[in-house]
């Protein structure tokens, strides 16, 4: 057998081994899809949950900013929580 032959065998060889492999994982392959079919389907409704909570919490950034400030003007030394 020449080199080519030897080559073409070798090709058709891996072809028939990557379809077993191949075989071997469908059902895994399956399961994930269908995974990935659940987990978009929750994303999307977890849509209006994410946009209600950035409505809600909009107000924190510049809560957290004067708090910043604040902290930084007071060196740090916020003291006790008043009422604590």
């Amino acid at each position: 057998m020449n080199t080519e032959d030897t080559m073409r065998k070798r090709f058709w060889d891996l072809a028939a081994e990557r379809e077993r492999i191949l075989a071997m994982s469908a059902g895994a392959r399956s399961q994930r899809e269908a995974l990935q079919t659940e987990i978009a389907q929750r994303e999307k409704a977890m849509e209006p949950l994410n946009a209600s909570i950035r409505e809600i919490e909009r107000p924190l950034y510049d809560i957290d900013q004067e708090r910043a400030m604040l902290a930084r003007a007071l060196g740090g030394r916020t003291g006790p929580k008043s009422g604590a």
